[in-house]
């Protein structure tokens, strides 16, 4: 019997081991060497941030920590790559005066952050 429950709580720890390093692999920092904008979200300013992927809803959700504080938080698509990125990129475009993240690749993911374009008003008043 001892044996028994001894075994069960060995499976258990284990279990809770493994998916919690499933869920922090989803946590990595990057630096931002600029002001960028998050598409349909705020300007995040330069500095270092940890960006934390929640991936347990329809549409994941990228979130920038700064410390303890939540930055900002944005919808993102996850697309597979065909190997582990082997460094951190981050991909942005000019939009006006403002630079717009685009994409993330984070080093030793083997799937990218896209983000999506702000949403355009319809200037033509239909």
């Amino acid at each position: 019997m001892t044996r028994k429950v001894l075994t069960t709580a060995f499976a258990v720890t284990a279990a809770c081991l493994v998916f919690s390093g499933l869920a922090f692999a989803k946590a990595r920092e990057i630096q931002l060497a600029y002001p960028a904008k998050l598409a349909n979200g705020p300007e995040i300013q330069p500095g270092s941030y940890k960006v934390d992927v929640l991936n347990n809803q329809p549409t994941p959700e990228v979130v920038f920590y700064r410390g303890k504080e939540v930055v900002a938080r944005t919808p993102a698509k996850l697309v597979e790559l065909p190997r582990k990125s082997d460094q951190t990129q981050i991909h942005s475009k000019m939009e006006g005066d403002s630079r717009l993240i685009t994409e993330i690749r984070l080093e030793g993911w083997k799937e990218k952050l896209l983000f999506d374009e702000p949403t355009q008003t319809d200037q033509s008043g239909r």
